[in-house]
């Protein structure tokens, strides 16, 4: 057997379906809809026993680190593959061949490139890649002191609220303020930044993200409380009065999306804003998880300068006591929305909520709008106020009504009609009904299908 060159390092503990996270994680730096060609850059680190991988499309960098006990040489290799094109089975044709969760890897760094073997229950496969001599420029991943730092219990529940919040976006990137999400720390999403930071201060419970989106019609603001570990870095992005607001624009607010789908649901979450070199703004978000096979996954996204609009003329029409404000489980109002559409198999455009018999049955009647299905949601009026005539019956997009009911996990949400509003509806919890738009306050403004 010949001896093993010393210009290779071997790398014998990652299985196919390790492998294929990672390519998932990498992916979200790809505009391409199907495979993943574009250049890597690969590190070894043998004091840390970690194989890092890098990519980056000049807007959103993503690296990967993998733990390989096996590790004996630093080296440092750019390369450029494709996971559709044949990459040891894991989507070709020939998968079938390969276990796809725990066939066995090995990957062999070389100066001249990568080679990748792979071995499944009923075969083996050989990949060369050869290295590109360019690299690939990556901003700073590492945490400065200064850098605001949020943290999360749980990738998958930030995940549920940011897409519920996304969806109130306006899809047009000509208006660029509209074509994003909004970051924004602690405090009343109306505030002053002043305001805000006060809030934050003063409570520890306070400490919050708060997620806003907004097409100028509907409108989103819902809170994803953090660990409150970071007052030197949140206050001082707040000092000046014009670093508390970061916009994400939808672009990658789906790049984002894409990869949090591989966090496990227990992965905890790190977000954290870095400063530009003035200290006054800040240029990009690095967001970072491990995922279930222990992969450490740093996402990082740039931030929009702009001036995030207000939420407060979106919701001003929402007044009390001349709101009507129905009460319902979130889960249970969920669940059968996703029995509606797993019974009638196919796309529903919509679905109509019936409150025309609300004073007499304490229920909302949920049905398809050509009458196929029909259920009914248990519900309280829990102000007596008479729900608006122009509201009585009302239509949603069925998947859009969905992604925010999860937003609000197990709890009871609110419906909230007004007549001044139009054919809007604001979903909020029990608890924040009657507050302002303060830090724990979750509210999502909805507009109805014209079915």
């Amino acid at each position: 057997m010949a001896a093993k060159s010393e210009e290779t390092v071997y790398i014998h503990t990652l299985t196919t379906g390790a492998l294929k996270t990672i390519l998932k994680a990498l992916s979200v730096c790809i505009d391409t809809k199907d495979e993943l060609t574009d250049r890597l850059q690969i590190e070894t680190d043998p004091d840390a026993g970690v194989m890092k991988l890098y990519t980056s499309n000049g807007e959103r960098c993503v690296r990967v680190k993998a733990a390989c006990e096996s590790i004996r040489k630093a080296c440092k290799l750019c390369v450029c593959f494709s996971a559709v094109a044949g990459f040891v089975g894991i989507e070709d044709a020939e998968k079938e061949a390969f276990d796809n969760k725990d066939a066995s890897i090995t990957i062999d760094i070389k100066d001249g490139g990568l080679v990748l073997y792979g071995q499944g229950a009923g075969g083996r496969r050989k990949l060369c890649v050869p290295a590109r001599t360019d690299e690939i420029f990556l901003a700073r991943f590492e945490y400065a002191e200064t850098d605001p730092r949020f943290g999360f219990e749980s990738a998958k529940s930030f995940s549920a609220t940011l897409d519920a919040v996304a969806r109130a976006a306006y899809p047009d990137e000509t208006r660029a303020p509209l074509n994003a999400v909004c970051f924004r720390f602690g405090g009343d999403v109306g505030a002053t930044n002043e305001a805000r930071l006060k809030t934050a201060k003063g409570d520890a419970a306070s400490y919050a993200l708060t997620l806003c989106a907004t097409d100028g019609r509907q409108a989103a603001a819902l809170v994803a409380e953090y660990d409150g570990e970071t007052e030197n870095g949140a206050a001082k992005a707040l000092k000046d009065g014009d670093g508390a607001d970061w916009l994400f624009t939808l672009a990658n607010v789906a790049a984002l999306q894409k990869v949090l789908k591989i966090a496990a649901e227990t992965a905890a979450l790190d977000v954290s804003f870095r400063y530009a070199e003035q200290e006054v703004d800040f240029r990009e978000g690095l967001f970072s998880f491990r995922t279930k096979y222990g992969h450490a996954v740093d996402v990082a996204l740039p931030v929009g300068q702009l001036i995030f609009p207000p939420l407060e003329p979106v919701f001003e029409k929402y007044g009390f006591p001349g709101t009507a404000v129905v009460k319902c489980d979130a889960e249970v109002f969920a669940g059968m929305l996703m029995q509606m559409k797993k019974s009638l198999r196919g796309n529903i455009a919509s679905v109509k909520l019936d409150f025309s018999n609300f004073p007499k049955t304490p229920e909302i009647l949920l049905s398809e709008t050509t009458g196929s299905y029909e259920a009914a949601v248990p519900a309280q009026n829990i102000l007596d106020n008479k729900i608006p005539d122009n509201v009585r019956e009302v239509f949603f997009n069925p998947e859009l009504l969905a992604d925010v009911l999860a937003a609000f996990g197990n709890a009871n949400v609110c419906l909230c009609f007004n007549e001044s509003a139009g054919n809007q509806v604001m979903i909020t919890d029990t608890e924040d009904l009657h507050r302002p738009l303060v830090s724990k306050h979750r509210r999502v403004l909805m507009g109805q299908r014209k079915d």
